[in-house]
């Protein structure tokens, strides 16, 4: 049996009502800008925290791939978002003055290696994959406390609870 962990990291971004998800969104190549060619799994709108949010899953072993990707996330995902959501007659206006940041949902054994390298990245975060399967272990806390901000000083990720959420 498969498991849908797209399915269930959707279900996990949008429990509570406040946050709006497109999947899949095609951001072009821009050529003379140098910035698009990509389609993330997920663009939510946290519309209590007037933020765009990135988000990637995957269930690989090796992140090196995601990385790279968000490594290059201004030119990839939030420079191609802003003029999207900047153009004129957009109906997205409201949208421009929000901030941006990503969520990776990964392997648990890959979090303290991503943490290692984002740790100066205060608009990147990650959550393990294994703790948005189940929605009866997160659904009253995610609810309270919105999408995770897991932001931490130092490459040691926090204690099994916390990432978690």
């Amino acid at each position: 049996m498969a498991i849908d962990l797209e399915g269930a990291v959707a279900r996990y971004l949008t429990c509570g009502g406040r946050v709006f998800i497109s999947s899949q969104m095609d951001l072009a190549w821009d050529a003379v800008a140098r910035t698009g060619g990509s389609c993330p799994d997920f663009v939510a709108l946290d519309f209590t925290q007037k933020e765009v949010v990135v988000v990637e899953v995957t269930e690989s072993a090796s992140v090196r791939a995601l990385s790279e990707r968000i490594k290059q996330r201004e030119t990839r995902w939030y420079r191609p978002l802003q003029t999207l959501f900047s153009a004129p007659g957009a109906y997205w206006g409201a949208l421009d003055a929000w901030s941006y940041r990503f969520i990776g949902f990964v392997r648990d054994e890959n979090l303290k290696g991503l943490y290692a390298t984002f740790k100066n990245d205060a608009d990147v975060c990650f959550v393990g994959l294994e703790a948005v399967l189940l929605a009866y272990r997160y659904w009253t806390k995610r609810n309270e406390n919105g999408l995770p901000r897991l932001t931490w000083p130092t490459a040691t990720p926090p204690p099994e609870s916390e990432t978690t959420l």
